[in-house]
């Protein structure tokens, strides 16, 4: 007995907390393998049946004749069956009426051929309804077949020529005969039917909170073999109907905005589903549509075709934040109450390959996140796993965006993006708190204010939760802005420090015209050109998605700006160099490099050569270096052995960093092969149990369990031979190393 079972495959639950009993009695013939069942009961809810014959496996197929059928009749027992029924007060659910369930399998079971089979049900003249409601489910007649003489699967014959149900009154019907369902599948079916949705609360239990209205009609009509429909001989296939919905209203506790359909029509045809309008409110998103849906009979009779639709999308609002999953506020108490709320990352959305639709859509306002996106319109178009967006606009940010790119799950557990961006006149503050991905990438952001302009293309992977993987972001761009003003950031304060002058705690940057390019895990910006007040600047480098800095200044400053501290350095120098007969002058604008490396958080900016501005490239200091040369020319002699020493003691270092460096990169060697031998071995691992899993019968059981085991044992002697081959490598570079350091410190 199992209390609860759920069998839930490919996101359908064919069984939820279902109760299970089951009592065997087998005969066994081993020597045969020939299993005879006798007196058997298999129990599911309330619903009992019994099996009898035999089984027999044979070395590759199966021999059998088998029969089930209902060991009670009344129809309680296969309403059981009902999740939303059963769990609800079955044993006071008042029932009447008879059915009748039964089956067989006789004959031969080969990867190539089917035994006969067939099923039937049949409920007669049945009812239900809750002891606490007004009215029932009555007039329940139902009547399904299936059968096949045995041989292919295409013999198979699906006959639901009786299905009849009244809810509180509302009369649906419906009927399917589905014939030669693999090579051509040829269907006659409808339903006709009128739902007035505020009379189920009359026959089924709500949940607290719900609340439920509207009218649903279905009268839909299919004739034909699927053939007809590929050979577009239209003429021969009979589909013909409408579905429509009007005034439908859905409230409940966990979205008490509620689902409001004011009204949806489908009308049917061979060649499409028109969709001559639909208009839906959700919360407080609204959302209006039509079009056609194409393919839908080859759809929905086989695993190969694309349904394909076109579709004009309308909103004046959509508030997505409203429709995101959220996880439980939580409430702190304070001088007044405040509201936390947590929202549920995003994850990965695979997008169906058996679908090619486009969708022109125009959305009015969207509220994503932290986003308020006003005119958005464009081209959707999904297909092949993909969406692509076409001349996607909106107004974002205090600018416009237009987007063409992709969305791509091809590879459903790593998503590709490929996008190009046109974006004009954003707000810089606004667009770091709103991205997470110019956090990381531009971080010096954060201190800016102004407007932006950019063009750029970019393609990346994305992770499990829609966000992109920085080590395989690529692309390039253009940026330009008018005006940007940079300050409060810990770099710029440590600019000023180094020129001793306050002034540039505070930059300007004016007409900036910029291009940058993000690869290997780095955003590299070329050199362009600014002015700070009155000094100029050329700036070039790039940071690293790790937020490590490293970029140069290159800067044409009045001696001025350095402030007084700075000047009165420059002054003392020039006066000790002159104390010694050499003439030095300070110049009134020099050339220097400011060198900004460490991190984001933890920035160092050092300043390189100063030059006077024209005349010689050689900096100041080297300048001054050649013409005392001659004077300290006779201390050399004096410092020879000192050198010598500093030489030895640099060797030493040079050979202990040599020694670290090889530990470093044979570490690293060891690590990836530990990784590369640990994915082989799981692969291999994962191989190995799909082979068992997949395996179908006893024989085949036991033959893919030995070709499991051998393909563990060549998965693990792969990852040894990684491992081994690793470690020899790493002892080269070792070698090497040591090699090497021994003949520095010779």
């Amino acid at each position: 007995t199992i209390s609860a079972l759920t069998v839930e495959m490919d996101n359908i639950k064919y069984l939820n907390k279902d109760e299970l009993g089951i009592k065997v009695d087998l005969d066994a013939d081993l020597a045969n393998s020939k299993y005879t069942f006798r007196e058997n009961e298999f129990r599911i809810n309330r619903l009992s049946l019994g099996l009898d014959g035999w089984l027999e496996m044979l070395e590759e197929d199966m021999n059998m004749d088998l029969t089930f059928n209902t060991k009670k009749t009344d129809f309680k027992t296969i309403l059981s069956l009902i999740p939303a029924v059963y769990a609800k007060d079955f044993e006071d659910v008042k029932t009447s009426g008879k059915f009748a369930l039964d089956g067989y399998a006789k004959g031969t079971y080969t990867e190539t051929s089917l035994p006969a089979f067939g099923i039937k049900l049949l409920i007669e003249n049945a009812m239900f309804q809750y002891p606490d409601l007004p009215k029932s489910v009555d007039n329940i007649n139902i009547k399904i077949g299936v059968s096949n003489p045995g041989g292919s699967e295409d013999n198979t014959v699906i006959d639901v020529s009786q299905f009849h149900v009244e809810l509180a009154g509302n009369p649906i019907d419906i009927h399917l005969l589905l014939k030669t369902p693999i090579s051509d599948p040829q269907i006659d079916c409808g339903i006709k039917g009128e739902i007035d949705l505020a009379k189920l609360k009359d026959v089924v239990p709500l949940e607290e909170g719900e609340e439920l209205s509207g009218l649903i009609t279905a009268d839909i009509i299919l004739k034909g073999k699927l053939s007809t429909i590929e050979n577009e001989q239209y003429e021969d296939f009979h589909a013909v109907g409408n579905l429509s919905i009007t005034g439908m209203n859905y409230v409940s506790a966990d979205f008490p905005g509620g689902v409001t359909i004011s009204s949806t029509n489908l009308k049917f045809s061979p060649q499409y589903v028109d969709l001559t309008n639909f208009d839906c409110l959700i919360g407080k998103s609204d959302i209006s549509a039509n079009g056609v849906i194409e393919n839908f009979i080859a759809f929905a009779l086989t695993d190969s075709a694309v349904l394909k639709g076109r579709y004009q999308i309308r909103s004046h609002l959509l508030d997505l934040n409203e429709m995101m999953e959220e996880e439980e506020a939580e409430t702190v108490e304070s001088d007044e109450a405040t509201e936390v709320e947590d929202t549920v990352p995003l994850s990965i959305i695979e997008v169906p390959g058996n679908i090619d639709f486009s969708m022109n859509a125009i959305f009015d306002k969207i509220l994503y996140d932290k986003m308020v996106m006003t005119n958005v319109n464009g081209l959707l178009i999904v297909k092949n796993k993909t969406v692509t967006m076409k001349d996607l606009g909106m107004n974002l940010l205090g600018g416009t965006m237009n987007v063409n790119g992709s969305y791509d799950t091809k590879d459903a557990e790593k998503p590709v993006v490929d996008f190009d961006l046109d974006i004009v006149d954003w707000d810089i503050p606004q667009t770091f708190e709103t991205f997470n991905t110019v956090q990381k990438i531009a971080p010096i952001t954060e201190s800016c204010t102004g407007k932006f302009s950019t063009r750029l293309n970019f393609v990346s992977d994305l992770d499990e939760h829609l966000e992109p993987v920085m080590s395989s972001l690529n692309g390039s761009g253009t940026l330009r802005s008018d005006k940007v003003v940079v300050e409060g950031s810990e770099t710029i304060d440590k600019l000023a420090d180094a020129l001793k002058n306050d002034k540039f705690k505070r930059l300007e940057f004016e007409d900036v015209n910029l291009s940058y390019e993000f690869k290997d895990g780095r955003l590299y910006v070329e050199p362009f050109d600014i002015e700070i007040g009155n000094s100029k600047a050329t700036i070039f480098g790039s940071n690293g998605f790790d937020q490590t800095l490293d970029y140069t200044m290159k800067m044409e400053v009045p001696t001025s700006e350095f402030g007084a501290g700075a000047n009165a350095l420059l002054d003392n120098i020039a006066g000790m160099v002159s104390d010694i007969g050499i003439a030095v002058s300070v110049p009134e604008i020099v050339n220097l490099d400011v060198l900004i490396g460490g991190t984001v958080m933890k920035p160092v900016v050092k300043i390189g050569n100063i030059r006077p501005l024209g005349g010689s490239e050689e900096p100041i200091k080297e300048q001054i270096k050649e013409k005392i040369k001659e004077v300290v020319k006779e201390k050399i002699e004096e410092k020879k052995e000192e050198i010598k020493k500093e030489v030895k003691d640099k060797a030493r270092e040079e050979a202990a960093k040599l020694i670290k460096e090889a530990e470093k990169k044979a570490t690293v060697i060891r690590n990836e092969a530990k990784k590369l031998a640990d994915k082989v071995k799981k692969e291999g691992y994962a191989s190995a149990k799909k082979l068992e899993d997949d395996a179908r019968g006893p024989i085949a059981k036991i033959a893919a369990k030995v070709a499991a085991e051998k393909l563990r044992k060549e998965t693990d002697k792969k990852a040894e031979k990684i491992i081994s081959e690793a470690n020899k490598k790493a002892d080269a570079v070792m070698a090497a190393a040591r090699q090497r350091a021994d003949k520095l410190t010779k």
